[in-house]
C-alpha cells in the first residue's frame, strides 16, 4: 500500500507540502482538525479535501510517528528529527 494508490497525485502532494510545512515549524507541528483545515488553504488545496485521511494513511505506513502523535497530538517522524 502507497499513499498513492490510496490517494492519488493529490496524496503525495499533501505528504511533500506536509513534510515541508513541519520543517518550516521546527521538528514537529501540533495537529487538530482546525490545524489540517489551515494547513490546506496555506497550500492551496481544496478546504473540504480530507486532509486528515491521507495524514491517517502516513502514520498507518510509518511515514509519521503514530506514537508522538497519539501522545502529544504533534506529527513528526524519526526522519525529520
Amino acid at each position: 500500500m502507497t499513499i498513492y494508490e490510496d490517494h492519488g497525485a493529490i496524496g503525495e502532494l499533501v505528504t511533500i507540502k506536509l513534510t515541508a510545512w513541519i520543517f518550516r515549524q521546527g521538528y514537529a507541528v501540533d495537529w487538530d482538525d482546525r490545524t489540517a483545515k489551515i494547513f490546506a488553504r496555506r497550500v492551496m488545496l481544496d478546504p473540504t479535501l480530507d486532509v486528515q485521511a491521507i495524514v491517517n494513511s502516513l502514520l498507518d505506513v510509518g511515514y509519521l510517528d503514530r506514537s508522538t502523535y497519539e501522545r502529544t497530538g504533534k506529527l513528526t517522524s524519526r526522519g525529520i528529527q
